[in-house]
């Protein structure tokens, strides 16, 4: 009679046993999978969040004085960009139009230079969603600042080596950076 005794309580302390190592190997693999899935790498790639920000163009009309560049920037991908921001170079005397009105200008910089940085905020990009940012320079500072001599319409221009605007110096949302697609070469459009 003894013998069951014992023999009951090896039992129950190796089913005490396993059950408590299949505890901790459970909590072992779902820290893992915490670690794995909250990665921001991971997120960028399961989430799909896909944002192309594209440089269209140079314009200007043929007797105004001011010179339009011209952004793109849309979410291509699946779900929604969370916390975007958008960090634009541009001329001392520049205006700045954003179409949706979506985001919000953070820094408003005084200008002490030639060119100034913003960074501009907003809280979500939903796919789809398409924004287009202007920005409107004096031409004649345009070429001294960027050392031109002259533009001309619909000829292509190498890209000064010292850009110094207007551009989208940065762009990134909570999962990651955004890669800015620019032109090699300036061609003068008429708008």
């Amino acid at each position: 009679m003894n013998k069951k005794k014992k023999s009951g309580k090896k039992k129950s302390q190796k089913l005490r046993v396993n059950i408590s190592l299949w505890l901790s190997i459970i909590a072992i693999l779902i820290s893992l999978g915490q670690l794995i899935f909250d990665n921001p790498f991971f997120l960028k790639h399961f989430n799909q969040v896909e944002i192309n920000a594209t440089e269209l163009d140079v314009s200007k009309s043929i007797d105004g004085d001011k010179i339009k560049s011209s952004f793109l920037i849309e979410n291509i991908g699946k779900n929604t960009a969370k916390n975007v921001e958008i960090r634009l170079r541009v001329l001392e005397k520049s205006s700045v139009i954003i179409t949706p009105d979506i985001f919000e200008l953070v820094n408003p910089e005084e200008p002490l230079t030639p060119a100034r940085n913003l960074l501009y905020r907003c809280d979500e990009l939903v796919p789809g969603d398409k924004i287009k940012l202007l920005v409107f320079s004096d031409f004649s500072d345009y070429l001294k600042i960027n050392s031109l001599d002259t533009l001309y319409y619909n000829k292509t221009r190498a890209r000064p080596e010292r850009d110094y605007g207007p551009y989208i110096s940065g762009m990134k949302h909570s999962l990651g950076k955004v890669m800015v697609d620019y032109k090699d070469s300036l061609v003068l459009r008429e708008y």
